[in-house]
Parts: C-alpha cells; structure tokens; sequence
C-alpha cells in the first residue's frame, strides 16, 4: 500500500501570510499619512490678510519703537484725487515689529499701509500682497542744515545749491550782510552743497558734509 505526503515550503506559506497580512495593513498605512500630512498642507485661510514686518531707521538699522503703521482704504474717482480712509493703526515694538490678522471684511480692494514716526519723513505707502509677505520699512529721519554766508567784499552775488533743498538752491547778496538759512532735509547721509559767483557755473565749488539725525549742523561760506 503506497502512502502519499503532500509537502509544502514552510517559506511559501510565509509569504502568502505576510502577503495578506500586508495587504490588511495598506488601508491603515494609507489612513495614517493622511492624517500626518493634511495639516502639513493645510493652507491659511485664503480671505486672512496678515499685515506684519519691521521698521528701521535709515543708516543705522535700529528697530524703531512705538512708530505707528497707518491701515487705510484707498478709493479714487474718476478725473478726481484719491481718498484715504482709516481703518486701523499699529504700533511697533521694542524690536521694532508689527502684527496683525485681519478677516475679508475688515479691509477693502485696495488696501494700504503708511508707516510714520515723530521725527521722521512720512514712508511711501505699503500694498498687502497675496502671499502675506512681511514688510520691511525703512523711515527717514529728519535732519536740518544750516547756511551761513558771510561776504567779505569778494564777490557781491553769490549762489548756492546742493542736493540738501531739493536742487532749488537759492541767493545772497553781499549788501544784505551775514545771514542764515535753515533747511529741513533726510539726515545720517552725506549732502552735497555748492556754491559759486552768480551766473558764473565754471567757478562752482563743491562740499560734501554728514548730516547726522535729529541734529542740525551749521556751515559756512565766506565770499
């Protein structure tokens, strides 16, 4: 009588099991990187606007404390100036940062920012962006330059100029005597001031000076 034995590899067996196994565990796997991942991905609320960055003072780079970031609607008319309304305002910290989120309503289209402190000139306006990137603002102080001219019977019409005024320049006369003029202009920078007998341009002389900020510095010219 012939005995039969079925033989089977225990390996073989091992992997149908593991393979099944596996395929049990794919909707879990598959589950819990979903979960790691969706907050990962999760994008901002897409009507939020985050208005947030820094302000420094011009040559130095200091963060400015308490300078106020003004939030306002800009609307215009057709053939008319434009209107700026408040909406808000921020004060900087100690290290010079500003933060704020706000929803869909509570600003509009055309929304913008003007940065300012005592002290200094008032910043160029600041738009949000769709990607609420942070800002980086950098305020002018304010300096003065003062002009002494004094003739001393060289030349009896002199003028002066320079990149401090704007370019405008002005005038003096030897029959007026000493005098003096003050000019409100960006400081921790150097200006440029020139001089020369009126109507005479091959004859013009050239300075250069450091105005620092919040002070005012004197210069004088003998002619």
């Amino acid at each position: 009588m012939k005995k039969h034995f079925i033989i089977s590899s225990p390996s073989a067996s091992w992997r149908s099991e593991a393979g099944r196994g596996l395929l049990l565990l794919l909707p879990l796997l598959a589950a819990l990187w979903l979960a790691l991942m969706l907050p990962a991905c999760k994008k901002d609320d897409p009507g939020k606007t985050i208005l947030h960055g820094r302000v420094i003072e011009y040559g130095t780079k200091e963060p400015m404390a308490d300078a106020r970031i003004y939030v306002g609607c800009e609307e215009s008319v057709p053939f008319g100036p434009s209107t700026f309304t408040l909406v808000d305002s921020l004060i900087t910290d100690a290290d010079g940062k500003f933060y704020k989120e706000y929803a869909e309503a509570d600003l509009c289209f055309s929304s913008s920012l003007i940065p300012y402190k005592k002290g200094y000139f008032k910043g160029t306006s600041l738009y949000p962006t769709t990607d609420n990137k942070a800002f980086e603002v950098v305020l002018d102080p304010e300096a003065w330059l003062k002009v002494v001219t004094v003739p001393n019977g060289t030349i009896g019409h002199l003028f002066v100029g320079g990149n401090f005024d704007g370019g405008g320049g002005f005038e003096s006369f030897a029959s007026q005597g000493v005098s003096e003029r003050i000019f409100s202009t960006n400081g921790n920078r150097y200006k440029q001031i020139r001089w020369r007998p009126y109507g005479q341009i091959d004859m013009t002389k050239t300075d250069s000076l450091y105005l620092p900020a919040h002070d005012t510095t004197s210069y004088t010219i003998h002619y």
